[in-house]
């Protein structure tokens, strides 16, 4: 088809006016993109402290160029999750990075910040990974095996880190760990440093679970009970400096802010596991919670936010930003939502490209990116079976939600006080089906014939979720409530203080020799008739393994760290013909003048040591037990 001159000339005239229109967008993008200095310090937060400005930091490695993206002056934001690496949001869209594809260091991110000059600090399993939206920089760990906790970047862009042990700084060339010793007196000291801020004066404020404590660039100076305090506090392990240059710590039952010469405390029976605070451009404080969604002070009065009240998509609130727009960015176990003081905006992994809903960390560049359309993705399906002995169970409930469920739920189900959830009945084959699904992962709960919960497992205990995909069928392998015993039954010999078990019971590793710091895969297959039960610590998910030395036949403890609660640990059962995988790293925890430390295995032969009971719930290490050993290995 020919084209007109005229109509040829009028296609030029408005290709130029969209031209004309981008360019005046693109400036104003720019100039909402430029974020003021926070107010100095008041004189009052001068009164105790004094200031020092850190050295400038290095880059340790050469940066690796990555898929070009907009400069961060157009503004970025970054979500970190628990397994699936990062997913970043900018002017031209999504995109996820993990570690295989990227040069992200772990797929396990544990917190993030934002440094002065626009880079994103992602502190993970193995290390730190910086990324300034074109190029990624690793910065690897200077203070032992330990995971940061925490991670900030003060004026200079060096890098602070909380773990186990203390708190440790990088300046561009080494590592300065400072122990937990300074952090807390006497009882009062733990082997964990929970957070970590910098005031815009320099100092640097760090909590523990008993303790604030400040340094000045030579001296830390310690708050706890009969040091500044009046009676003990619990810290939720959170800690923020507002624009004044004064600390805010979040304790069991509100919050406590130091004003330079006075501790104040503001109570708030809401805030019930803190697990992050920030504040915003006008000096509230936002208070994230396990499960009562946010909080926000004003100095005067709270205001709570969550699923009932507001577009808030979850009440679990794992991590809060502000950008220079004054939006706030709430990363949620159930999806990311974004309040600009009047409109909630959400996206889920049905929504948007999102790695997944479970949203641990998260950093905004600047005045943020444009909020683009949520997407429609196609719904996807869920379909197994259960059985009992290879009977079907018949009238079963199924049902499915999007986040962990508790021990302590309220309602009928186990998912009944959750934001999402779907239920099936199993039909006279044990069969059950859920349509219509959103894209994404979900914990799979079902009521046994006795009338209680349970949930799928992996073959280790660890409670997992299942991944619906847009317009597919995710079919579950059949959930057998109790497995009939495959081998042809033999008396079992009775349990007394120590029975090997020989050809029954195999532990063994995936190699015989290996490299000092070389990562140990191990495996148990139980091949009796009936099933057992071995001892797992619960907030690790990893099996209570013991570690012998060939020679001296000395038992070596060893665990990877974590945070220990009560009980610390849980009776698994592994069934006839089950596998049970699990791995060591290969180092071991050392008692040090300073507390405990992680060190490399000296080279030397080991063997693991299994201790399982054929009953469950028994007392295994107090004698009711049964042990079986791995091969042996040498550590070179």
């Amino acid at each position: 088809m020919s084209i007109k001159q005229g109509q040829t000339l009028r296609i030029w005239e408005l290709l130029l006016v969209i031209a004309g229109l981008m360019l005046l967008l693109s400036a104003c993008g720019e100039a909402s993109g430029t974020v003021s200095a926070p107010p100095s310090p008041t004189s009052e937060a001068q009164v105790m402290l004094s200031t020092e400005t850190p050295k400038a930091t290095e880059p340790l490695a050469t940066p690796t160029p990555t898929v070009p993206r907009p400069p961060a002056s157009a503004g970025m934001a970054c979500f970190g999750t628990s397994g699936f690496g990062i997913t970043c949001l900018d002017e031209t869209g999504w995109q996820s990075f993990a570690k295989d594809g990227s040069p992200l260091g772990s797929d396990v991110v544990h917190a993030m910040a934002v440094c002065p000059d626009n880079r994103i600090l992602i502190a993970h399993t193995l290390g730190i990974s910086a990324f300034d939206g074109e190029t990624w920089t690793e910065y690897h760990l200077g203070f032992g095996m330990s995971t940061a906790e925490a991670v900030a970047c003060d004026a200079a862009g060096s890098i602070w880190v909380t773990h186990l042990g203390g708190v440790s700084y990088f300046d561009g060339t080494n590592w300065t760990t400072h122990p937990t010793e300074k952090l807390a007196i006497g009882e009062a000291t733990t082997n964990f440093a929970a957070d970590v801020a910098i005031a815009s004066d320099g100092q640097v404020w760090v909590v523990t679970l008993n303790s604030v404590a400040v340094f000045n660039g030579s001296d830390w100076t310690v708050f706890q009970e009969e040091h500044w305090f009046d009676k003990p506090y619990t810290f939720d392990r959170r800690i923020v400096v507002d624009g004044h240059g004064r600390p805010w710590a979040a304790h069991g039952n509100g919050l406590l802010m130091f004003d330079g010469t006075t501790w104040t405390a503001y109570n708030n029976s809401d805030l019930v596991g803190v697990e992050s605070l920030t504040v915003d451009a006008e000096g509230r404080v936002w208070v994230g919670t396990r499960e009562r969604g946010v909080s926000v002070f004003d100095g005067h009065s709270w205001v709570t936010y969550d699923t009932e009240n507001s577009g808030l998509s979850s009440n679990h609130v794992h991590s809060i930003m502000t950008d220079a727009q004054g939006r706030m960015w709430l990363g949620t176990e159930w999806g990311l939502s974004i309040f600009d003081g009047t409109n909630w905006q959400s996206y889920h992994m049905h929504t948007a490209d999102l790695a997944d809903n479970d949203i641990h960390g998260l950093a905004v560049i600047g005045a943020g990116p444009s909020l683009p359309e949520p997407m429609e993705k196609a719904p996807g399906a869920l379909m197994g079976r259960i059985v009992r002995r290879g009977y079907p169970v018949v009238n079963s409930t199924v049902e499915i939600c999007v986040e962990r469920p508790s021990a302590y739920f309220s309602g009928p189900t186990l998912c009944s006080d959750q934001p999402f959830a779907r239920q099936a009945i199993t039909d006279g084959n044990g069969h059950f089906a859920i349509s219509g699904l959103p894209v994404g992962r979900y914990f799979i709960t079902f009521n046994t014939a006795e009338g209680e919960w349970d949930q799928l497992k992996s073959s280790s205990g660890s409670v997992e979720r299942v991944t619906v995909e847009a317009d597919q069928v995710t079919k579950l392998a059949e959930l057998d409530l109790e497995p009939t015993p495959t081998a042809p039954p033999t008396p079992e010999p009775t349990p007394t203080a120590v029975v090997i078990v020989e050809g029954k019971v195999i532990v063994a590793t995936d190699k015989t020799e290996y490299e000092q710091g070389e990562t140990v895969g191990i495996s148990a297959t139980n091949n009796l008739n009936r099933p057992l039960w071995y001892a797992q610590e619960v907030e690790c998910g990893l099996s209570f393994w013991l570690l012998e030395s060939c020679e001296k036949k000395e038992i070596i403890y060893y665990k990877v760290p974590c945070v220990w609660a009560e009980p610390q640990h849980r009776f698994t059962k592994l069934d006839p013909g089950e596998t049970l995988r699990d791995e060591w790293n290969g180092t071991l925890e050392v008692l040090r003048e300073s507390g405990l430390a992680e060190e490399l295995a000296e080279p030397g032969c080991y063997r693991l040591r299994l201790p399982f009971s054929l009953e469950e719930k028994k007392a295994i290490w107090e004698g009711d037990k049964i042990e079986v050993y791995s091969n042996e290995f040498v550590i070179r």
